[in-house]
């Protein structure tokens, strides 16, 4: 398990790549259902209305396992499923991890546009580079297993990032209707 973490932490620092996780349908299995989970406790402790708490969280498991299944289909490299689900899981588990205490400050300290405090503005700036990074290494590890250019697979992470957000705000202009 240490030998995964750290490959994992590599992979966050853009020195390894999905190619470079063993081929484990348990680990990857494991990882998506455990991101699943901590995003739907997330989703709660954030006050996310209940009836959108299973959408968002079909929505989640789509992105993190349908499109990459899809997208490698499409690319014949299929076999590279079970790593590349690995590096996008694991990654993201320790993602969400360090974006749960910023959030849960954000939460019980709401930004007042008029008169924003300057913890808030550091919040803000922390959660932002967390996802600036995120999106980075999806991209990284989109290009390693999709075989594409840097900047093409960073393009395809940004496009699936902004795709999802789109999607879960339609989710919560459907939940409140």
């Amino acid at each position: 398990m240490n030998a995964l973490l750290s490959r994992l932490f590599a992979i966050c620092r853009l020195r390894l790549g999905p190619q470079d996780m063993p081929y484990a349908p348990t680990i990857a299995s494991a990882l998506v259902v455990t991101v699943l989970a901590l995003e739907a406790l997330l989703s709660q402790l954030l006050d996310v209305p209940d009836g959108l708490l299973l959408p968002r969280t079909l929505l989640s498991g789509l992105m993190l396992v349908g499109v990459p299944w899809l997208l490698l289909r499409l690319r014949a490299r299929s076999g590279r499923l079970v790593q590349t689900l690995i590096a996008l899981a694991g990654t993201s588990l320790l993602f969400t991890l360090a974006l749960v205490p910023l959030l849960l400050i954000a939460a019980a300290n709401p930004i007042d546009p008029a008169a924003p405090a300057p913890s808030s503005m550091l919040v803000s700036v922390a959660v932002l580079l967390l996802v600036v990074w995120k999106l980075m290494v999806n991209g990284h590890i989109l290009r390693y297993a999709l075989d594409w250019p840097p900047l093409a697979a960073a393009l395809l992470a940004l496009g699936l990032f902004m795709v999802e957000l789109g999607l879960d705000q339609w989710l919560q202009g459907s939940g409140a209707a």
